[in-house]
């Protein structure tokens, strides 16, 4: 168990660095956030493809059809992820995306009858509230920035790809689903170099290696960190492993302060003491909820 809760805790760290990375690119190294998708299909790409080649485990056209659907949902997660980081602070679009575990088990529920407890009904509303407190600007004023908006679709579209792909898991094993999701969606992302071929080529003139680098080891510390969680989960209880990995909410908090005052050059947030509470209540709420949903 301490080994399982260990690399859930660095999974975690490691999903915030990445984040921070996404961020940094975003906003310094291209003009749109879709020049992100190519770079990082490299790397989802490959690791894809090495999954699905070295396991044996055959899967149906049909299965194999369904999963690039699913590859394509993750894709327009990502797209709305990027688009949600280019408009607004990272340490608010990442813990509005613990919104993902309470969407989950309600589609669990309204598609597969899933029972829910009263624990978990609470953890929902936890979380609810925890996303709503953290969109709250100007003395209690709510707005609806594009990039809450942007995050808000970003974990509807994750949230139900993954309730379908956990299915597949549960029937096929993790890896080689996982595979073919992955392989699909490397293909979907290199596809997008089409459309944004004159903006990407330009901003890797600007910036030379450094973007090819920052978003390819942005995607590297991703895969990575998927690894760990699912190796944690195999050595405990893997909806828990998850819900400790929600360090990451509190770590992304605390390296985009760090960043705002060292580093100001990669992306800069508004730090004030009200900001720094309102944003402290709204991560503790979250993660509060996503450990009882996890129960």
């Amino acid at each position: 168990m301490i080994l399982a809760i260990s690399l859930a805790l660095l999974a975690g760290m490691m999903w915030s660095v990445g984040n921070v990375i996404d961020k940094t690119v975003v906003s310094k190294y291209v003009k749109k956030p879709l020049e992100i998708m190519p770079l990082i299909g490299i790397i989802i790409f490959v690791s894809g493809f090495l999954v699905t080649l070295f396991n044996r485990n055959i899967l149906d056209s049909i299965v194999v059809l369904r999963l690039g659907g699913l590859g394509f949902g993750i894709y327009i997660s990502f797209v709305f992820f990027y688009f949600a980081l280019k408009h607004e602070e990272v340490s608010r679009v990442i813990p509005f995306l613990g919104l993902a575990p309470a969407i989950m088990v309600i589609m669990e529920w309204l598609f597969f009858g899933t029972r829910l407890i009263v624990l978990q009904y609470w953890g929902i509303v936890s979380v609810v509230i925890g996303a709503i407190f953290l969109t709250w600007r100007k003395s209690g004023q709510r707005v609806h920035p594009k990039g809450i908006i942007f995050a808000l679709f970003s974990t509807l579209f994750w949230s139900s790809s993954f309730v379908f792909i956990t299915r597949t898991y549960n029937q096929y094993g993790f890896w080689k689903p996982r595979g073919w999701t992955w392989l699909f969606l490397g293909i979907f992302c290199l596809l997008t170099y089409f459309f944004v071929r004159s903006s990407l080529l330009d901003s890797l003139r600007k910036s030379g290696y450094k973007l090819l680098l920052a978003a390819m080891a942005g995607e590297t510390i991703h895969t990575i960190a998927d690894a760990l969680i699912f190796y944690a989960g195999s050595l405990w209880v893997a909806s828990l492993t998850s819900a400790v990995a929600s360090d990451q909410y509190i770590l992304i908090f605390l390296f985009s302060l760090l960043v705002t005052w060292k580093k100001p050059q990669w992306f800069k947030e508004k730090i004030t003491p009200k900001i720094i509470v309102q944003k402290s209540i709204s991560i503790l709420l979250i993660i509060a909820g996503i450990f009882l949903i996890s129960v």
